[in-house]
C-alpha cells in the first residue's frame, strides 16, 4: 500500500481538476488508474469535501440529503444485487450518496442497512459461532 503525502495527494487533486477544467468528483478520481483512489482521500481527510476544501477546489455535490431518499437508494441496490449492499459498492455511483454521508445521517453502514429493512447476511464466522454455543 502506497504512502502519499498531503502534498502529493492535493497536487494529483489540482492536476485533475487542471486537466478537467472543472472540479473532479470521485468517479473522476477512480477511473484515473494512475491518482491516488478516492478512498485514500477519505482516509486521509475523513470526506471527499473536506478533500476538495484542503485543495482550495469547489466543491461539486450535493451537501444535504433527505434520508428517505437515501434508504431508497440502498433498498434499490438490494434489488439489483440481490443481496445487501457493501458499503464499498456506493463508490463510482453517480445516483446515490457516498459511504461518508450515510455514516453521517445513520451513524454506520450498518446502520443505514437495518434502518432501510434490510438485514445483513450471518457471515461464516458467525454461524460457526452459533454452532459452538448450541453444542454448549
Amino acid at each position: 500500500m502506497k504512502k502519499y503525502t498531503h502534498e502529493q495527494l492535493i497536487h494529483y487533486l489540482k492536476k485533475l481538476a487542471k486537466k478537467l477544467k472543472r472540479t473532479p468528483t470521485i468517479k473522476d478520481i477512480n477511473d484515473d488508474k494512475g491518482l491516488p483512489h478516492s478512498s485514500t482521500y477519505m482516509n486521509r481527510y475523513g470526506t471527499w469535501n473536506k478533500a476538495l476544501k484542503k485543495a482550495d477546489l469547489k466543491l461539486n455535490v450535493q451537501l444535504q440529503y433527505d434520508p428517505i431518499e437515501l434508504l431508497d437508494n440502498i433498498r434499490q441496490m438490494n434489488k439489483e444485487l440481490g443481496r445487501p449492499p457493501k458499503a464499498k459498492e456506493l463508490c463510482g455511483k453517480d445516483w446515490t450518496a457516498s459511504y461518508s454521508t450515510y455514516k453521517k445521517y445513520f451513524g454506520s453502514w450498518k446502520k443505514a442497512l437495518y434502518k432501510a429493512g434490510i438485514k445483513k447476511k450471518t457471515g461464516y464466522s458467525s454461524l460457526k459461532k452459533f454452532i459452538r454455543k448450541k453444542k454448549s
